[in-house]
């Protein structure tokens, strides 16, 4: 009797396993250097080492903008910073009004000048403007 392979709905091969490769950030180091003070072509450090097309373009891109920081798994960069006039208008509310807390000048940015900052947003831009002031304590 023959013997037939069944089919596997969800078996552990990947789409795309080829891109869940990590690399560890000495190894896009010691790449992009190569890269860049050998003069090795891209293509050859490409077939030696087993990457993808733009991988070393990128890695290359990145250590120009970024140095050796942004080569690290787990760098993500500087978040969004908010706006000079918002942390105006947000220091301008409280200063106004003091007993507006956090949450409700949020609320307020949102509803009356369509300027969205989140109630950590406006308690960070407070405590740097040394406006907060601690909440009583509960007995």
């Amino acid at each position: 009797m023959e013997q037939v392979n069944g089919v596997q709905g969800s078996g552990s091969k990947k789409k795309y396993p080829e891109r869940s490769k990590r690399y560890p950030a000495d190894f896009k180091l010691q790449i992009v250097k190569k890269f860049l003070e050998e003069g090795v072509p891209a293509q050859l450090l490409r077939q030696e080492c087993g990457l993808g097309n733009g991988t070393i373009n990128r890695w290359v891109r990145i250590y120009r903008s970024k140095g050796e920081a942004g080569l690290t798994a787990g760098y993500t960069g500087k978040g969004r910073s908010l706006p000079a006039p918002v942390k105006e208008k947000i220091v301008e509310i409280k200063e106004s009004t003091p007993l507006f807390g956090i949450k409700r000048i949020s609320q307020f940015l949102k509803r009356a000048f369509f300027l969205s900052a989140s109630p950590e947003t406006v308690r960070k831009t407070l405590h740097s403007k040394s406006l907060m002031t601690a909440p009583p304590k509960k007995r």
